[in-house]
């Protein structure tokens, strides 16, 4: 986030103060996290979908106009370059997701 904010025009001192919100509130999280799952083990679905809906909000939010942008500045230069770059972001994207799925199917094997 820090890249993302002085990228944003915000000065190194700025985007490092606006920067530590996220990390008290994430360790804040944790911590209610870790209290919830003290209490009952049935808030655990609760906790991930929580936590998974904010990644995925600060994803779509945040990196997808983002490559956007990018890939506009690079058709401008070379569109094969372009066509490259927007097949390996849809890539690494449909990895990631598989990869999430796979986990989510497999991952409560006990060894």
């Amino acid at each position: 986030t820090l890249a993302i904010l002085i990228n944003s025009g915000l000065g190194f001192r700025r985007a490092m103060l606006y920067n530590l919100i996220p990390i008290f509130l994430s360790y804040l999280g944790f911590v209610c996290g870790v209290l919830l799952d003290n209490v009952d083990e049935g808030y655990d679905d609760y906790i991930f979908s929580v936590s998974s809906g904010m990644y995925l909000y600060i994803f779509l939010g945040t990196l997808i106009p983002e490559i956007r942008d990018s890939c506009n500045e690079l058709m401008k230069v070379n569109m094969a370059e372009s066509l490259l770059v927007t097949f390996l972001q849809f890539l690494g994207i449909t990895f990631g997701i598989c990869f999430m799925f796979y986990m989510s199917t497999v991952g409560d094997v006990e060894l």
